[in-house]
């Protein structure tokens, strides 16, 4: 622990997933600092602390390559025992983590960037619909009531709970914004789509219902978030270690593919 930044008093940081996720993967805090900057943290859990490069455990992940999820079940990369539990930044409880700490002015201009193995202690776990309630304004009594870290909290301790996770979570939704715009700017590509929820029998041999799911602000600031910290690793490992970087290179596209694309339009009007 002695090795690692300690953020679990100096940080207020939280999760935001699906209704009924097991494996918290990555947590997120923002906060201003005295300097009148503004922070942004994404940590990762450190699954590295526990699973070392050549053990079975390692071997065994290498070849599933990932967690894969169906409708109704799912196949883990990991043993649960890590996937769930030692490895997932549940709330009120001790994690080692990776972080990256982004410093933006108030432009929401990158100044500094850190890493850092970091110990930290997951003040909530909210799901995505609650953190879009309480950053449009849901009352001390309704966010209370859907949080669950929240349930004996009273009083004015209750009401500055409440404020200070509102505040981290405007503030996080107003970097994502900010990011979004610059990415869009330098040209990124945006693909809206829809996601779905599968609805399965109990004996699990049919599909009852396929119903589409609510598209949140929420959803799109994490996702923002995460798209951001990848972008400052990818460049930091690209500065550091350039041999072994893997690099994603898209060539120009090319104009007759633009004319049959025009064609095609001008068809379907």
């Amino acid at each position: 622990i002695s090795r690692r930044r300690d953020l679990r008093t100096s940080h207020l940081i939280f999760s935001i997933d699906p209704k009924g996720c097991e494996d918290v993967d990555d947590t997120l805090s923002a906060r201003r600092l005295a300097n009148g900057k503004i922070e942004l943290g994404v940590h990762i859990a450190d699954v590295t602390h526990f699973v070392r490069p050549g053990t079975l455990v390692d071997e065994e992940a290498r070849s599933r390559a990932t967690t894969v999820y169906l409708a109704d079940r799912r196949f883990d990369m990991l043993p649960r025992v890590l996937s769930s539990d030692l490895c997932s930044l549940h709330s009120c409880v001790d994690r080692y983590a990776v972080s990256v700490f982004c410093e933006l002015n108030g432009e929401f201009e990158i100044k500094k960037v850190r890493f850092a193995r970091t110990i930290i202690r997951s003040r909530y776990k909210l799901e995505y619909g609650v953190a879009q309630s309480v950053i449009e304004g849901a009352t001390d009594a309704q966010v209370q009531e859907n949080v669950s870290e929240l349930t004996h909290v009273t009083g004015k301790e209750l009401k500055d709970s409440v404020k200070n996770m509102r505040s981290s979570l405007q503030l996080l939704s107003a970097i994502a914004s900010s990011r979004r715009r610059l990415r869009n700017q330098s040209g990124a590509l945006e693909l809206e789509s829809n996601e779905v929820g599968i609805e399965i029998s109990a004996d699990r041999k049919s599909v009852e219902n396929i119903l589409p799911k609510q598209a949140l602000e929420i959803h799109e600031t994490v996702a923002e978030c995460m798209i951001f910290a990848n972008e400052l690793v990818a460049r930091q490992i690209a500065k550091h270690f350039p041999l072994h970087a893997l690099l994603r290179r898209h060539s120009e596209p090319r104009f007759e593919r633009f004319d049959q694309l025009l064609a095609c339009a001008e068809a379907k009007d």
